[in-house]
Protein backbone atom coordinates (compact mmCIF):
# COMPACT_ATOMS: atom_id res chain seq x y z
CA UNK A 1 0.00 0.00 0.00
CA UNK A 2 1.72 3.28 -1.48
CA UNK A 3 2.16 6.40 0.82
CA UNK A 4 0.83 9.51 -0.50
CA UNK A 5 3.79 11.23 -2.38
CA UNK A 6 5.24 14.82 -1.64
CA UNK A 7 4.72 16.82 -4.86
CA UNK A 8 5.44 20.14 -4.39
CA UNK A 9 5.66 23.68 -2.10
CA UNK A 10 2.67 25.73 -3.54
CA UNK A 11 3.78 29.71 -3.35
CA UNK A 12 2.70 32.25 -1.16
CA UNK A 13 0.69 34.81 -1.94
CA UNK A 14 -0.09 38.05 -0.09
CA UNK A 15 -1.62 41.65 -0.18
CA UNK A 16 -4.40 43.70 1.00
CA UNK A 17 -8.00 41.99 1.84
CA UNK A 18 -10.13 41.51 0.52
CA UNK A 19 -9.30 39.41 -2.23
CA UNK A 20 -5.47 38.27 -3.09
CA UNK A 21 -4.95 35.63 -6.45
CA UNK A 22 -2.03 33.53 -7.64
CA UNK A 23 -1.02 30.96 -10.36
CA UNK A 24 0.01 27.73 -9.82
CA UNK A 25 0.82 24.52 -11.90
CA UNK A 26 -0.19 21.46 -10.38
CA UNK A 27 2.03 18.63 -10.82
CA UNK A 28 -0.91 16.61 -11.89
CA UNK A 29 -4.58 15.69 -12.57
CA UNK A 30 -5.91 14.19 -9.37
CA UNK A 31 -3.15 15.66 -7.34
CA UNK A 32 -4.44 16.94 -3.54
CA UNK A 33 -3.35 20.90 -2.94
CA UNK A 34 -3.87 21.87 0.75
CA UNK A 35 -3.51 25.86 1.65
CA UNK A 36 -3.05 27.60 5.00
CA UNK A 37 -4.76 30.89 4.66
CA UNK A 38 -4.41 33.91 7.63
CA UNK A 39 -6.52 37.17 7.65
CA UNK A 40 -5.92 39.97 10.24
CA UNK A 41 -9.50 40.91 10.30
CA UNK A 42 -12.79 39.67 12.08
CA UNK A 43 -12.85 36.49 14.10
CA UNK A 44 -14.29 33.36 12.33
CA UNK A 45 -14.02 34.72 8.81
CA UNK A 46 -15.85 32.43 5.94
CA UNK A 47 -12.90 32.58 3.40
CA UNK A 48 -14.20 32.42 -0.43
CA UNK A 49 -11.41 29.97 -2.55
CA UNK A 50 -11.51 29.57 -5.84
CA UNK A 51 -9.47 27.94 -8.62
CA UNK A 52 -9.78 28.25 -12.18
CA UNK A 53 -9.44 24.83 -13.34
CA UNK A 54 -10.04 22.92 -10.03
CA UNK A 55 -12.41 20.78 -8.44
CA UNK A 56 -14.11 21.90 -5.13
CA UNK A 57 -12.37 23.29 -1.82
CA UNK A 58 -13.59 22.41 1.88
CA UNK A 59 -12.86 24.08 4.53
CA UNK A 60 -10.88 21.46 6.93
CA UNK A 61 -10.39 23.42 10.06
CA UNK A 62 -10.02 26.86 11.47
CA UNK A 63 -9.24 29.10 14.45
CA UNK A 64 -9.32 32.93 15.79
CA UNK A 65 -5.73 33.51 17.59
CA UNK A 66 -5.43 35.69 20.42
CA UNK A 67 -5.63 39.14 19.41
CA UNK A 68 -7.70 38.69 16.39
CA UNK A 69 -8.52 37.43 12.69
CA UNK A 70 -8.34 34.27 11.57
CA UNK A 71 -6.42 31.24 10.39
CA UNK A 72 -8.13 28.22 7.59
CA UNK A 73 -6.83 25.46 6.39
CA UNK A 74 -8.38 24.60 3.11
CA UNK A 75 -8.04 21.42 0.61
CA UNK A 76 -8.56 20.93 -3.02
CA UNK A 77 -8.89 17.27 -2.87
CA UNK A 78 -8.94 16.76 -6.88
CA UNK A 79 -6.95 19.33 -8.89
CA UNK A 80 -7.25 19.78 -12.55
CA UNK A 81 -4.04 19.91 -14.61
CA UNK A 82 -2.70 22.79 -15.92
CA UNK A 83 -1.87 26.92 -14.93
CA UNK A 84 -4.61 27.86 -12.85
CA UNK A 85 -5.39 30.87 -10.81
CA UNK A 86 -6.03 30.72 -7.30
CA UNK A 87 -8.28 33.26 -5.13
CA UNK A 88 -8.91 33.79 -1.77
CA UNK A 89 -10.93 36.22 -0.22
CA UNK A 90 -11.47 36.88 3.20
CA UNK A 91 -14.62 39.56 2.96
CA UNK A 92 -13.18 42.42 4.70
CA UNK A 93 -11.63 45.21 3.67
CA UNK A 94 -7.96 46.71 4.48
CA UNK A 95 -6.58 43.83 6.27
CA UNK A 96 -3.37 41.45 5.29
CA UNK A 97 -4.62 38.71 3.47
CA UNK A 98 -1.95 35.25 2.91
CA UNK A 99 -1.77 32.15 1.78
CA UNK A 100 0.50 29.44 0.95
CA UNK A 101 0.18 25.85 0.21
CA UNK A 102 1.61 22.08 -0.30
CA UNK A 103 0.32 19.53 -2.96
CA UNK A 104 0.28 15.64 -2.86
CA UNK A 105 -0.29 12.94 -5.53
CA UNK A 106 -2.02 9.31 -4.32
CA UNK A 107 -4.32 10.83 -1.40
CA UNK A 108 -7.02 8.82 -0.66
CA UNK A 109 -8.69 10.34 2.55
CA UNK A 110 -8.03 13.61 4.52
CA UNK A 111 -8.68 12.82 8.12
CA UNK A 112 -7.98 14.74 11.59
CA UNK A 113 -7.11 17.81 10.64
CA UNK A 114 -6.77 20.69 13.25
CA UNK A 115 -5.21 24.18 14.24
CA UNK A 116 -3.49 24.60 17.36
CA UNK A 117 -2.29 28.55 18.44
CA UNK A 118 1.06 28.31 20.31
CA UNK A 119 1.66 31.85 22.16
CA UNK A 120 4.90 32.13 24.08
CA UNK A 121 6.82 29.36 23.61
CA UNK A 122 10.32 30.29 23.80
CA UNK A 123 13.04 29.74 21.73
CA UNK A 124 13.88 26.04 23.31
CA UNK A 125 14.57 22.97 21.05
CA UNK A 126 10.67 21.67 20.11
CA UNK A 127 8.56 24.00 22.22
CA UNK A 128 6.04 24.50 20.13
CA UNK A 129 3.96 21.35 19.86
CA UNK A 130 0.58 20.26 17.58
CA UNK A 131 -1.92 17.76 18.63
CA UNK A 132 -0.55 14.22 19.67
CA UNK A 133 -2.51 12.36 17.29
CA UNK A 134 -2.02 8.79 16.68
CA UNK A 135 -1.12 7.85 12.55
CA UNK A 136 -1.75 4.81 11.17
CA UNK A 137 0.61 2.49 9.86
CA UNK A 138 0.62 3.87 5.87
CA UNK A 139 -0.81 7.27 6.33
CA UNK A 140 1.63 9.87 6.23
CA UNK A 141 1.01 12.94 9.03
CA UNK A 142 1.57 16.73 7.89
CA UNK A 143 1.67 19.64 9.85
CA UNK A 144 2.90 23.31 9.15
CA UNK A 145 4.02 26.01 11.60
CA UNK A 146 3.38 29.21 10.60
CA UNK A 147 3.96 32.52 11.71
CA UNK A 148 3.34 36.16 9.69
CA UNK A 149 5.34 38.70 11.34
CA UNK A 150 8.77 38.29 11.99
CA UNK A 151 12.25 37.31 10.62
CA UNK A 152 13.49 33.94 11.66
CA UNK A 153 13.73 30.09 10.73
CA UNK A 154 11.61 27.40 12.16
CA UNK A 155 13.07 24.34 12.17
CA UNK A 156 11.67 20.70 13.23
CA UNK A 157 12.07 18.38 15.66
CA UNK A 158 11.73 14.92 13.55
CA UNK A 159 9.79 14.18 10.54
CA UNK A 160 10.96 15.24 6.92
CA UNK A 161 10.92 18.90 6.29
CA UNK A 162 8.62 19.79 2.74
CA UNK A 163 9.39 23.49 2.44
CA UNK A 164 9.98 26.43 4.37
CA UNK A 165 10.53 29.95 4.63
CA UNK A 166 12.61 32.12 6.66
CA UNK A 167 11.14 35.88 5.35
CA UNK A 168 7.27 36.90 5.90
CA UNK A 169 5.17 34.72 6.29
CA UNK A 170 7.33 32.41 8.28
CA UNK A 171 6.84 28.33 8.16
CA UNK A 172 7.91 24.64 7.59
CA UNK A 173 5.91 21.91 6.12
CA UNK A 174 6.89 18.73 8.13
CA UNK A 175 5.80 15.04 7.04
CA UNK A 176 5.31 12.07 9.39
CA UNK A 177 5.43 8.66 8.74
CA UNK A 178 2.93 6.92 10.53
CA UNK A 179 3.82 3.83 12.67
CA UNK A 180 0.35 3.19 14.17
CA UNK A 181 1.85 5.21 17.48
CA UNK A 182 1.07 8.72 18.63
CA UNK A 183 3.11 11.44 16.78
CA UNK A 184 3.19 14.93 18.52
CA UNK A 185 4.72 17.70 15.89
CA UNK A 186 7.28 19.57 17.62
CA UNK A 187 8.87 22.67 15.95
CA UNK A 188 11.53 25.38 17.37
CA UNK A 189 12.31 29.01 16.53
CA UNK A 190 15.39 30.46 16.07
CA UNK A 191 14.29 34.16 18.00
CA UNK A 192 11.04 36.05 19.05
CA UNK A 193 9.73 33.46 21.08
CA UNK A 194 7.13 35.63 22.50
CA UNK A 195 5.43 35.91 19.38
CA UNK A 196 2.08 33.41 18.23
CA UNK A 197 2.20 30.66 16.25
CA UNK A 198 -0.12 28.33 14.52
CA UNK A 199 0.60 24.43 13.98
CA UNK A 200 -1.62 23.09 11.28
CA UNK A 201 -2.01 19.30 10.78
CA UNK A 202 -3.52 16.53 9.12
CA UNK A 203 -3.51 12.92 8.38
CA UNK A 204 -3.23 11.80 4.58
CA UNK A 205 -3.97 8.14 3.80
CA UNK A 206 -3.77 6.18 0.47
CA UNK A 207 -7.10 5.15 -1.42
CA UNK A 208 -8.30 2.03 0.53
CA UNK A 209 -8.23 -1.24 -2.15
CA UNK A 210 -10.75 -3.62 -3.21
CA UNK A 211 -10.20 -6.28 -0.29
CA UNK A 212 -11.43 -9.43 0.57
CA UNK A 213 -12.99 -7.82 4.71
CA UNK A 214 -17.04 -6.56 4.51
CA UNK A 215 -16.11 -3.03 5.22
CA UNK A 216 -17.74 -2.43 9.24
CA UNK A 217 -17.89 -5.88 10.74
CA UNK A 218 -19.20 -6.42 14.56
CA UNK A 219 -17.08 -5.98 16.73
CA UNK A 220 -16.38 -9.26 18.03
CA UNK A 221 -15.68 -10.77 14.53
CA UNK A 222 -13.04 -7.84 14.00
CA UNK A 223 -11.60 -8.74 18.06
CA UNK A 224 -10.84 -12.18 16.80
CA UNK A 225 -9.16 -11.63 13.84
CA UNK A 226 -5.47 -12.50 13.71
CA UNK A 227 -4.59 -8.76 11.89
CA UNK A 228 -5.80 -7.34 14.98
CA UNK A 229 -3.83 -9.43 16.98
CA UNK A 230 0.04 -8.60 16.19
CA UNK A 231 1.77 -5.51 16.25
CA UNK A 232 1.10 -2.85 18.23
CA UNK A 233 -2.60 -4.69 18.93
CA UNK A 234 -0.78 -7.12 20.92
CA UNK A 235 -0.38 -6.14 24.45
CA UNK A 236 -0.31 -9.87 26.27
CA UNK A 237 -2.99 -12.30 25.52
CA UNK A 238 -5.87 -12.67 23.15
CA UNK A 239 -8.32 -11.24 25.72
CA UNK A 240 -6.03 -8.57 26.77
CA UNK A 241 -6.01 -7.78 23.34
CA UNK A 242 -9.44 -7.65 22.62
CA UNK A 243 -9.80 -5.39 25.77
CA UNK A 244 -7.60 -3.23 24.69
CA UNK A 245 -8.99 -2.92 21.37
CA UNK A 246 -12.14 -2.90 22.79
CA UNK A 247 -11.20 0.84 24.33
CA UNK A 248 -9.88 2.42 21.56
CA UNK A 249 -12.37 1.52 19.25
CA UNK A 250 -15.34 3.07 21.75
CA UNK A 251 -13.03 6.00 22.26
CA UNK A 252 -12.87 6.36 18.41
CA UNK A 253 -16.58 5.43 17.81
CA UNK A 254 -17.30 8.96 20.35
CA UNK A 255 -15.13 10.70 18.33
CA UNK A 256 -13.81 10.97 15.11
CA UNK A 257 -15.77 7.71 14.20
CA UNK A 258 -13.10 6.49 11.15
CA UNK A 259 -13.10 3.18 12.07
CA UNK A 260 -15.28 2.19 14.45
CA UNK A 261 -18.85 3.70 14.83
CA UNK A 262 -21.50 2.26 16.87
CA UNK A 263 -24.87 1.07 15.15
CA UNK A 264 -27.82 2.65 14.22
CA UNK A 265 -29.35 4.08 17.16
CA UNK A 266 -27.02 3.39 19.48
CA UNK A 267 -24.57 6.14 20.91
CA UNK A 268 -22.03 6.57 23.82
CA UNK A 269 -22.66 3.24 25.21
CA UNK A 270 -20.29 0.70 26.24
CA UNK A 271 -21.74 -2.38 25.01
CA UNK A 272 -19.26 -3.62 22.17
CA UNK A 273 -21.84 -5.45 20.81
CA UNK A 274 -23.25 -2.33 19.13
CA UNK A 275 -19.44 -1.29 18.34
CA UNK A 276 -18.95 -1.66 14.49
CA UNK A 277 -14.94 -1.65 12.91
CA UNK A 278 -13.90 -0.65 9.65
CA UNK A 279 -10.93 -3.78 9.95
CA UNK A 280 -8.26 -2.07 7.81
CA UNK A 281 -8.44 1.30 8.85
CA UNK A 282 -7.86 0.02 12.86
CA UNK A 283 -4.77 1.67 13.42
CA UNK A 284 -2.04 -1.19 13.94
CA UNK A 285 -3.66 -3.44 11.28
CA UNK A 286 -1.61 -5.75 9.84
CA UNK A 287 -3.00 -7.71 5.86
CA UNK A 288 -3.47 -10.99 5.77
CA UNK A 289 -0.77 -12.17 2.80
CA UNK A 290 -2.09 -12.40 -0.68
CA UNK A 291 -4.75 -9.00 0.03
CA UNK A 292 -4.28 -6.30 -1.76
CA UNK A 293 -3.19 -4.29 1.08
CA UNK A 294 -0.01 -6.38 2.59
CA UNK A 295 2.50 -4.41 -0.07
CA UNK A 296 2.83 -8.22 -2.47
Amino acid sequence: MALPVFVKVIPTWGGASPAVSGSYTPGGAGNSLFFLAASGGGNSIAFLMTGSASSGFNDLATLSPTGGGTRTLIDCPSCAAGAQTFTINDQIANFDNVFEGIEYSGVGTITNAALTNVANPGTGVGAILGASIVVPTGSLLLACCYEGTSAETITNTSGTSRGSSASNPIYNWVEYTGAGSAIQPAFTTSANGTLTYLVAQFILSPPVGVHYLTKWLPFRWAAAMRSLQQGINNVGNRQQNRLALAAAAITQANGAATWAKWRVGKTSTLDTNALLLDVPLVPGFVPPVGTVDDGT
